[in-house]
């Protein structure tokens, strides 16, 4: 069972009017547990994603201005992901392909968007709940209609994360060689119905 709320676009899903709601939940029968999307909320998530106190040092005032922009901006947003409506347990961007750096490395169209998930405990995210966040993930994203095509970068060394995408629908564009990681680069497209 799924339950979605009311199609947002993009650039509201951050407003004020919305709250912290829930934008997104999915259920799943094995493992038994949902999964849900919500705004991203810098002061109560940003300690738990980057494992810091609130107000901890500068450092966390210079990560929580550039969340700030990110909500205010039109083209990225950042949610966070609950377990069972609670537990938080990655922290998901999508961002228009156009304006990120991505692009340089493929032919970006309108309707791009690239995906990051960054986890609150790498040790949380095994492979049955990273299907689980790809899954809720593309779902929702894939029902906003500026969206057509979600494209995710994997550490070049994951091989578990490779074989994941691939089964999850995601095919491979090819590796990304920059000066600070290398990475392989994966596109997911809505599929039309017939």
């Amino acid at each position: 069972m799924k339950v979605v709320s009311p199609p947002l676009r993009l650039t509201n899903v951050n407003s004020l009017a919305y709250g912290q709601d829930i934008v997104f939940t999915k259920e799943f029968r094995h493992p038994h547990c949902t999964l849900s999307l919500r705004p991203f909320n810098v002061f109560t998530d940003l300690p738990t994603i980057y494992n810091r106190e609130p107000g901890d040092d500068n450092l966390s005032d210079l990560i929580a201005a550039s969340y700030v922009y990110t909500r205010e901006s039109s083209f990225a947003r950042s949610y966070m992901v609950l377990l069972d409506h609670h537990l938080p347990v990655c922290e998901v961007d999508i961002c228009r392909a156009l304006q990120d750096e991505v692009c340089d490395h493929y032919r970006a169209e309108g309707g791009d968007y690239i995906m990051r998930l960054l986890p609150a405990s790498p040790r949380r995210i095994r492979r049955r709940l990273f299907t689980s966040l790809l899954e809720t993930c593309t779902e929702y994203f894939l029902s906003l209609p500026t969206i057509k095509r979600i494209f995710l970068e994997c550490e070049a060394e994951n091989a578990w994360q490779h074989q994941l995408l691939l089964k999850a629908g995601f095919k491979s564009k090819g590796r990304i060689l920059q000066e600070y990681k290398n990475s392989n680069l994966y596109q997911y497209y809505r599929r039309l119905r017939g």
